[in-house]
């Protein structure tokens, strides 16, 4: 796997193609990972909204789509 680095100016919009051109291509498996990360991260930052061990704020939603 060849990595590359790039910088960006604030400002280029460039940056937010090459992040979405970046996330379609990793796998399902990976982006979990990641959100996972993200949120044991916050959750370490943020004490005060833990509740008897779990996160207190996120909502579960669950949608149904009826396809045609």
């Amino acid at each position: 796997m060849k990595k590359t680095v790039r910088k960006y100016s604030l400002k280029d919009p460039q940056q937010e193609l090459d992040d979405k051109e970046f996330w379609r291509h990793q796998s399902y498996e990976y982006k979990i990972l990641v959100v996972e990360s993200l949120r044991r991260a916050w959750s370490k930052l943020n004490p005060e909204r833990r509740e008897h061990g779990n996160i207190k704020g996120f909502r579960r939603i669950l949608r149904v789509v009826k396809q045609a």
